[in-house]
């Protein structure tokens, strides 16, 4: 997980570059876009669009999906038969070789639902705390809030129903 921890500083600190470049949002906001492009890998995207007011928002995913991802694009996830994308399983895997597929699909999702709060925490120190949240914890589950629940659209890079 280390170099995985690595890239996401590296996205946590571009987004902050980003929301912190001088006369960006005036000029995105100067072009009245009607549509936008992100990935739900990164969310600064969500969080730029919801300051600008665009509200047709499409994701593409450009990796296989994960554990993380299932959540936000109601993919299915079926640890017990489809290999998570960190698991080393092919589709037909013993009793043993499934539960822990399933412990790592586990602790893939707390891993990707940890990504999000760093973004949570930049929209709202450079746009106040009244700002719409990505994810929030209720009874110890975490619900996939506000900006990304705006996405209209998912372009997924896998088999839909597998």
């Amino acid at each position: 997980f280390q170099p995985l921890i690595r890239i996401m500083d590296a996205w946590h600190g571009q987004c902050n570059f980003t929301l912190q470049y001088p006369g960006l949002m005036e000029q995105l906001a100067s072009e009245k876009y009607d549509a936008a492009f992100s990935e739900p890998l990164c969310f600064c995207g969500h969080g730029i669009f919801e300051k600008l007011g665009i509200y047709n928002i499409a994701s593409t995913l450009s990796t296989g999906s994960s554990e993380g991802q299932f959540q936000i694009t109601g993919t299915p996830s079926i640890p017990s038969y489809v290999p998570g994308v960190i698991s080393a399983y092919s589709d037909r895997m013993t009793f043993l070789e499934r539960v822990g597929n399933t412990v790592q699909s586990i602790l893939t999702y707390f891993l990707a639902t940890r990504l999000m709060d760093p973004y949570d925490i930049l929209f709202k120190r450079h746009y106040g705390e009244g700002f719409p949240a990505l994810q929030v914890t209720v009874y110890h589950h975490i619900i996939v809030q506000e900006l990304v629940k705006k996405t209209l659209y998912f372009f997924i890079n896998s088999e839909p129903l597998t």
